[in-house]
C-alpha cells in the first residue's frame, strides 16, 4: 500500500476536522442562534399536543428561555382555553411557568389526554425528559347540567384554583407524575388539599394512581384530572383516599378509604335508575375494595334528609326478611310520594350478601317521617342480612319484582363481585318476594 506523504496527511486531517468537528459545530451554532418566530412555536406545540394553537407574541430574553404571550388553544371548533403567559426554561429539566389561565368545561380533560399522548410518544422514542409545570392562578368553567340550564346564553359557573403544580419524572421503564393543587378556600401555605400521584409504564395503558383529597372537591374536577370516573351528578363532592391500578383498557382494581360523597341530589338516581326519590344525601365509605371492576367488599353509611319517596318503594323494602314497615298516616298510603325527615343506615357488602343495620345502635329505625315517627326499621337488634339480587329487584321494580327483565338486573349486579352461582339473574321464590 502506498504511504501518504506528510503534506497529504495534513490535508486529510484538515478535511476530517472540518467535516467531523467544525461543520457540525457551525450548524449547531446557526440553529441555536436562529430566532424562532410565532409560527414556529405554534407548529411545534400543535404537533406535540395535537391541538390548534394561536400565540400573539414571542420573546426570547436570553438563550434557553422563551416567553409566549396570549396563548389560545383550540381543537377544531372546540375552545380549550387561554393562557396569559407561558415562560419556558429549556436548560436541564424543562420548566413551564404559566400566568393566569382559563380553561373551558372540557379543556382540562383535553389537555390531560394530550399530555398523556405526548408522554407516550416520548417514551416510545426514547427521548423522555423530566418537566415541571406551575400555575399560580387557574380558572375552570364548570360544565352546566342541561336539565338545570335556564337559558342557552347562561354563563357557566367558574371554579378558581391556585398553586397548581405538575411534575413528570421519567425513569428506565416508567414515568412518575405528581399533581398538586389548592382550592382558594383551603389554601394554607404549603398544604395541598388535592394530591395525585401516577406511576405510569412505558405507555399510558399501564398505570397506578394514588389520589388523596382532604377537602370536599367537585367530582367533575377530579374526573377532568383523570383521578375519578365520569358519569356522576355534577353537584357531587368527594373527599377521601383512592388507590387503583389499570392494565390496558380493561377494568380497574383498587381501594377506597375514609371517603365521603356529599351533596348528592337523589333526583339524579331517579333519572338513572327510575327510582322515585328526592332530597339530598351523604354517603360515608370507611372502606371499599373492588377487583376487575366489581365491588368485592364495602362498608357504606347512607344518610338522606328532607326528601320524598314512593309508598310502593317503602312497601317493597318491607318485603326484605327482617325488615318491617309501619302503618302510614291517613292520606299518605294513597299519595304519590311520602315525605321523610331522615334515612340513616349502614350497609356491609361482601360476596353477594348485604347486611343492613341502623347507624345509631340505640334504635332499630332506619327511616323517619316528617313528624319523627318511624317508617322503616329492623325487627331485631343488630342487623338483617339479605341477598343483593333481592334488593335490586325490590328497588328497581317495587310493584312486580318478579317481572324485572334479566338484562336490567345483570346490568346492575355486574358492578358487584358475586359467587359463581349468583352471577346471572335467577327468579326469586314467592317467599322471598312476599
Amino acid at each position: 500500500m502506498r504511504r501518504l506523504t506528510d503534506n497529504q496527511s495534513r490535508q486529510v486531517c484538515r478535511w476530517a476536522f472540518l467535516m467531523l468537528c467544525a461543520l457540525p459545530t457551525l450548524v449547531v451554532i446557526v440553529l441555536a442562534s436562529r430566532v424562532w418566530k410565532t409560527e414556529d412555536w405554534e407548529l411545534l406545540i400543535a404537533a406535540e399536543l395535537n391541538l390548534d394553537v394561536q400565540i400573539e407574541r414571542v420573546e426570547n430574553p436570553f438563550p434557553g428561555r422563551t416567553v409566549l404571550h396570549a396563548v389560545r388553544v383550540r381543537r377544531g371548533a372546540e375552545e380549550i382555553g387561554t393562557v396569559e403567559q407561558v415562560e419556558c426554561n429549556w436548560f436541564g429539566d424543562w420548566r413551564l411557568n404559566l400566568g393566569a389561565t382559563k380553561l373551558e368545561a372540557r379543556g382540562l380533560e383535553r389537555l390531560r389526554l394530550s399530555l398523556r399522548e405526548m408522554t407516550d410518544r416520548q417514551g416510545a422514542g426514547g427521548t423522555r425528559r423530566a418537566w415541571h409545570l406551575r400555575c399560580p392562578e387557574l380558572t375552570l368553567k364548570r360544565p352546566l347540567n342541561p336539565a338545570g340550564a335556564t337559558s342557552i346564553d347562561e354563563p357557566a359557573e367558574e371554579l378558581k384554583l391556585c398553586n397548581l403544580e405538575l411534575l413528570s419524572s421519567p425513569a428506565a421503564e416508567e414515568t412518575r407524575q405528581l399533581l398538586r393543587l389548592q382550592l382558594p378556600s383551603a389554601a394554607k401555605g404549603g398544604d395541598y388539599p388535592i394530591e395525585m400521584r401516577i406511576l405510569q409504564g412505558m405507555t399510558s395503558a399501564e398505570r397506578q394512581v394514588w389520589l388523596n383529597v382532604s377537602s370536599p372537591t367537585p367530582v367533575w374536577l377530579l374526573a377532568g384530572l383523570g383521578g375519578f370516573p365520569e358519569g356522576w351528578d355534577e353537584e357531587l363532592l368527594f373527599c377521601g383516599s383512592l388507590d387503583y391500578r389499570q392494565l390496558g383498557r380493561g377494568p380497574t382494581s383498587g381501594r377506597l378509604e375514609a371517603a365521603v360523597l356529599s351533596n348528592i341530589e337523589l333526583g339524579w338516581l331517579r333519572d338513572v335508575w327510575g327510582v322515585n326519590l328526592s332530597g339530598r344525601a351523604e354517603i360515608q365509605i370507611p372502606a371499599l375494595t373492588w377487583r376487575e371492576g366489581r365491588v368485592h367488599q364495602a362498608e357504606v353509611q347512607v344518610q338522606a334528609a328532607d326528601g320524598n319517596f314512593s309508598p310502593r318503594w317503602l312497601e317493597a323494602l318491607g318485603r326484605v326478611p327482617g325488615v318491617r314497615t309501619f302503618e302510614l298516616p291517613e292520606g299518605l298510603a294513597t299519595a304519590d310520594v311520602i315525605p321523610f325527615r331522615l334515612f340513616a343506615a349502614r350497609f356491609l357488602l361482601q360476596f353477594g350478601r348485604c347486611r343492613v343495620a341502623p347507624i345509631n345502635q340505640s334504635t332499630a329505625a332506619l327511616c323517619w317521617d316528617a313528624d319523627d315517627q318511624p317508617l322503616l326499621a329492623i325487627e331485631q337488634p343488630g342487623y338483617v342480612q339479605t341477598d343483593l339480587e333481592l334488593l335490586a329487584r325490590l328497588s328497581l321494580e317495587p310493584e312486580n319484582p318478579e317481572l324485572l327483565a334479566d338484562d336490567q338486573l345483570v346490568e346492575l349486579l355486574r358492578h358487584f363481585h358475586l359467587p359463581p352461582d349468583s352471577r346471572s339473574a335467577r327468579q326469586p321464590t314467592p317467599l322471598e318476594l312476599r
